[in-house]
């Protein structure tokens, strides 16, 4: 029997929340993510992580994002049978969703994980975004409901492109949240709250 330790569990969770997949196979489930290459720190040290799930795929290769081709780095573990409560928990009809069941279970690091993956720091103006662009508004109000009931956080829904929906914290929010998650951001990940500058 293969147990999930808290801390690989708040990664799931966390790279989940972002842009991690979960695939079903015939019977059990595998976990896969992909990074860009300029991630390739913090795809190993996922890859440390995860390590006992043993690892199926470790690669780079290119994938072309918006006409743009872009060096990534894919990783995925074996199917395993533990793999498959994170499928039930994040997916219906084949298609990820954020439910509350899902948003009690994150705490600082796992919130930490899902900022790294999905967060983006704007230097000049100090604030803090998730590009959470996958999700409805409804979700997008389930996690707004989240940030506050939790942590005291209130961050503003916003629409770009006539199609995603995000969320952006205040000046005076990002810096709290940053306090939160400080302690768990991997190394060579600082960026992401704005602490040194990428590469």
């Amino acid at each position: 029997l293969l147990l999930v330790s808290r801390e690989e569990h708040d990664l799931i969770i966390g790279s989940l929340m972002g842009d991690a997949s979960i695939r079903q196979r015939e019977i059990n489930s595998c976990f896969r993510i992909a990074h860009s290459l300029k991630q390739e720190t913090y795809i190993n040290f996922k890859l440390n992580l995860l390590n006992k799930f043993n690892i199926s795929e470790f690669e780079k290769r290119k994938r072309v994002i918006n006409n743009r081709e872009v060096n990534m780095i894919y990783l995925a573990t074996k199917t395993h049978s533990v793999f498959n409560y994170y499928r039930n928990l994040f997916y219906k009809n084949g298609k990820k969703i954020i439910t509350p069941e899902i948003l009690n279970q994150l705490n600082p690091r796992s919130l930490a994980y899902w900022i790294c993956d999905d967060g983006s720091f704007c230097v000049s103006l100090q604030y803090l975004i998730l590009c959470t662009n996958a999700y409805t508004l409804e979700e997008h109000n389930l996690m707004k409901e989240f940030f506050i009931e939790k942590f005291g956080l209130n961050p503003t829904i916003g629409f770009r492109d006539g199609k995603y929906y995000y969320l952006r914290f205040s000046k005076k929010d990002s810096r709290k949240l940053i306090e939160i998650i400080k302690p768990f951001i991997p190394k060579g990940m600082e960026y992401k709250i704005g602490e040194a500058k990428n590469g």
